[in-house]
Parts: C-alpha cells; sequence; structure tokens
C-alpha cells in the first residue's frame, strides 16, 4: 500500500468521477456499479 496523500486537488478532481463513491487523502471507496464493470471485464 502506498503511503503518498492525495492533493486536495486529486481529492477533488476524483470525487467528481461517477465511479468514486467516496474519496479522502487516504482512500478511494468505489461504487458497487465500478465494481461489477472491473469485475465481468476481469473474468
Amino acid at each position: 500500500m502506498s503511503k503518498k496523500l492525495f492533493a486536495k486537488e486529486e481529492v477533488e478532481e476524483l470525487s467528481k468521477n461517477f465511479y468514486v463513491q467516496s474519496v479522502s487523502p487516504k482512500c478511494i471507496l468505489y461504487t458497487e456499479v465500478f465494481k461489477e464493470i472491473f469485475i465481468k471485464s476481469y473474468k
């Protein structure tokens, strides 16, 4: 796991993404929709 923190500008940009449920300087949580799409495309 990376020890890099997201800058304020990065947090703001990531929070605009439809597939991001929430974001903080330490963590990104993705929506269930994104997880389903990712899993289907990975298989």
